[in-house]
């Protein structure tokens, strides 16, 4: 586990090429070293905690789930059922990342209370929320938001309820239901105003805002909700909260194009907190993005080189992506093409390896950069591998690629190729506009293809000025509040001024050629050029100092792998001849194993057989002994014509006898098994036989109570005999009369220690003084006999008819079943 472990950090060093990705994969070295130190106590599971989050930050969930077990083990022995419930969130989380809805489902199914709720909102929103807003996938999501709502109104608290608004609030505004999501927001901000909860009425406006899609629409509402979310924060005395709500206020503000107001809000929002002492590199990435659309590149740049340079001293990464990103897009508006493609290639690599969604705008500047550098190869290439390791997951994803292989068609000269590309580009800026309604993560990409703005210039450059006006026209005043920079409009005014010219509009062109100058002046100056060149030269002398120390630390990390890697390879090695010397081994025994097995096979095959022949010799016999028995029968039948009374009785009696051994034998040579007998089948037939006869069809009724039991041969042949003679004796000489009414009883039961308690009763005349019973009959001494046999216990009594009972052991040996009923019959004296 410990080299493995080694390995798995050892690799997460070796993906992330760029300086800034080091900081994340050598923390998480850092902590594997701890864990390989530490006694397993709560430091311990301190740091599998840390690992988890930390590899489900960097969207890894494989690597992650490495650690969920032995956290789980740690958490519950240690009797941490907090720390439990947080590792098995993370669990959860890291399955329903890499789509194994069924062990996320499995991991929530455990669990109780509010960490179940958030689990369920885990899942739901793992669907919901997917890049693109595919109806399939709020589909999907619906069956986990019922889940979520029933079980939160079952765990009764205000918090469970509040959240299951939010989160179908949220689920109504992707389905762009915005009503029902803004109506289930008041709900929780009507019971915050009643209970007179000002922070919590504050969060409720602020989600309300952040949550509602963004569009001209929607706009007002969400100042309103950031507005009121500031002014109850500072109320509840959340100085901090306000400043934060202050800085989205600035967003929506920037969003609507009003560059100037938001800026001064994120101004005072960046003092505020900087004077908290809170990090503040989010907030210089959000003020120069500000200053960028301002068109104050040298201002941009310099808060994002004072990011960078905060996020090198807290060794934080996540982030340098979108700052990467932001500085070549000032390089960009400022046509410096290197420094952008080196800016934009170092984003992508940061940010690609975690699939966000804001891939695509590095996508479209590099493909660009290459374009203007006449590396026409090298962007198709480059478009090629991107789409096919990056599939467009929505219509502003297509628009960016579209725009992209535009611009590359027509450096090349396929103008046709390039119009028709431009224009699938316009259909799907469209349609990204109608599903902005419906997106309630508004992460707008610095880099945009401007489609209007692009195919306008296209139309131009090729001298359709007709064509390009009303697109030049649509860029100036855009369908969506996706934000234009300074720059755009500038370019734009100087398009529509030579379409103007070119149509004879003097008045139009004027005007647009005075805008484009005012424009210009208020980007460019000579000062903002040598103040872009000092702020690239003080950033590079920085970074150099930096990346040295890093490196250097960086290359003693990697000799201390080298080494583990050296020794784990000679472990391997060591492991590898071993595991092939056990290979050979087993494969050996393997043979030896199939030899002995194919030997074992013939022995069974043989002995099947010698099974099936036995079975069949035994219904052989048993079909030989029943003719037999049957031949004697036919003898004696064919010898009562030629008899006295007394004797034809005697045949008649013994005919009868060897009839119910024959139908023994018939029985068992057509039943499945040959060693056993159902007694109550048997029974059957041996009544019918007797009816037939002694005549007796309709003058003697038999009641059989009969429990499904089942003998060997030996006690089947004396059970039939024992079964024949109290039945004829029944039948000749308890109903004298033959009256109707006359009944034979015969019940069978099964009772502990496999004992059979066999009755035959009737109610007839019964036993006589000096009758048969009392002199001792043949077929009484048989009976009485047999009984002996079976090691069982005999009885005769006469009330109101005549009753014999016979206990004995079924399927037992004579002297067990000896004991058993001596054993019975002590107890009964005692």
């Amino acid at each position: 586990m410990r080299y493995l472990i080694s390995i798995l950090c050892f690799c997460s060093l070796g993906v992330h090429s760029a300086i800034a990705q080091i900081y994340a994969s050598v923390r998480r070295c850092e902590l594997v070293k701890k864990l390989q130190q530490v006694r397993e106590d709560s430091s311990r599971l301190g740091i599998l905690l840390d690992l988890t989050n930390s590899y489900i930050k960097g969207n890894m969930p494989d690597s992650a789930l490495m650690f969920v077990a032995p956290a789980l083990t740690l958490s519950r022995k240690l009797d941490r059922p907090e720390d439990f419930n947080q590792e098995s969130f993370f669990a959860c989380k890291a399955n329903a990342m890499r789509n194994d809805f069924a062990a996320a489902r499995a991991i929530v199914g455990q669990s109780t209370g509010e960490w179940k709720i958030k689990m369920l909102q885990e899942l739901e929103e793992q669907y919901a929320f997917r890049p693109g807003n595919y109806t399939a996938n709020l589909d999907s999501a619906w069956p986990y938001i019922q889940w979520f709502v029933n079980y939160s109104d079952t765990v009764h608290t205000l918090w469970a309820i509040q959240n299951s608004r939010i989160v179908l609030g949220k689920y109504f505004f992707q389905r762009g239901k915005h009503k029902k999501g803004i109506d289930l927001f008041y709900l929780n901000i009507k019971d915050d105003q009643v209970a007179d909860e000002k922070s919590r009425e504050a969060r409720h406006w602020s989600m309300l805002a952040d949550n509602l899609p963004t569009t001209f629409a929607t706009s007002p509402l969400k100042i309103k909700g950031f507005t009121n979310a500031i002014r109850l924060f500072e109320a509840a005395g959340d100085h901090t909260s306000a400043l934060y709500s202050l800085e989205e206020l600035a967003i929506v503000h920037w969003q609507a194009g009003l560059f100037q107001l938001a800026d001064s809000e994120e101004v005072v929002a960046s003092a505020g907190l900087q004077a908290l002492k809170r990090k503040m590199y989010v907030h210089y990435f959000y003020h120069a993005v500000f200053l960028s659309y301002l068109g104050d590149h040298p201002g941009a740049l310099d808060f994002l080189f004072k990011a960078k340079k905060e996020m090198d001293s807290l060794k934080q990464d996540y982030f340098a992506g979108f700052v990467d990103k932001a500085i070549g897009e000032v390089y960009w508006s400022e046509n410096d093409i290197d420094k952008s493609l080196f800016w934009y290639r170092q984003s992508l690599r940061e940010i690609q390896g975690r699939k966000d969604r804001l891939i695509y705008g590095d996508a479209l500047r590099i493909a660009a950069c290459l374009t203007l550098q006449h590396k026409f190869s090298d962007a198709r290439s480059f478009l090629t591998d991107f789409e096919k390791e990056n599939p467009e997951a929505s219509s502003r994803d297509k628009e960016m690629l579209t725009a992209a292989w535009g611009r590359l068609y027509e450096a090349e000269g396929s103008t046709d190729q390039a119009e028709t590309t431009y224009l699938e580009m316009i259909r799907y800026y469209h349609q990204s506009i109608v599903d902005q309604a419906k997106d309630i993560e508004s992460d707008y990409d610095v880099a945009t293809p401007e489609a209007n703005y692009t195919i306008g210039k296209f139309y131009v450059t090729r001298g359709q000025f007709t064509k390009a006006q009303p697109f030049l026209e649509q860029a100036l005043q855009p369908e969506s509040v996706v934000p234009v920079k300074v720059d755009i409009y500038r370019d734009t005014h100087l398009l529509l001024y030579v379409v103007d010219s070119a149509a004879g509009d003097l008045s139009g062109a004027i005007r647009h050629r005075l805008l484009y100058e005012k424009l210009s002046d208020s980007i460019f100056s000579a000062s903002k050029f040598r103040e872009l060149a000092e702020l690239q030269v003080r950033f590079e002398t920085d970074k150099k100092d930096r990346d040295i120390a890093l490196l250097s630390k960086q290359e003693a990390l990697h000799k201390a792998e080298l080494s583990r890697a050296e020794l784990l390879r000679n472990i391997t090695i060591g492991s590898l001849l071993g595991a092939l010397a056990i290979i050979g081994l087993l494969y050996n025994q393997y043979r030896v194993k199939q030899r002995i097995n194919r030997a074992i096979g013939l022995k069974n095959e043989a002995l099947s057989q010698l099974l099936n022949e036995k079975e069949w010799l035994l219904k052989e016999v048993h079909h030989r002994v029943k003719n037999n028995l049957q031949t004697v029968v036919s003898l004696l039948e064919s010898q009562s014509g030629y008899l006295s009374a007394d004797a034809l009785n005697a045949i008649q009696d013994s005919r009868n006898r060897v009839f119910s051994i024959s139908l023994i034998h018939q029985k068992l040579y057509q039943e499945h098994d040959v060693r056993r007998l159902n007694i109550a089948s048997y029974l059957s037939d041996l009544i019918r036989y007797l009816r037939d006869v002694f005549g007796i069809r309709s003058q003697i009724a038999f009641e059989l109570n009969l429990a499904p039991i089942t003998l060997e041969v030996s006690q089947a042949v004396s059970i039939g005999l024992i079964l024949n003679e109290a039945i004829t004796n029944a039948i000749k000489h308890a109903f004298p009369g033959r009256n109707k009414g006359n009944l034979i009883v015969i019940a069978m039961a099964i009772e502990d220690d496999n004992i059979v308690d066999l009755t035959i009763s009737d109610n007839g005349t019964g036993l006589r003084a000096g009758g048969a019973a009392e002199r001792g009959s043949l077929g009484l001494k048989l009976m009485k006999g047999l009984t002996a046999d079976l090691g069982g216990s005999f009885s005769i009594g006469s009330n109101q008819g005549t009753t014999i009972n016979i206990r004995f052991v079924a399927n037992t040996s004579f002297d067990q079943a000896m004991d058993i009923i001596l054993s019975e019959n002590s107890a009964k004296r005692i």
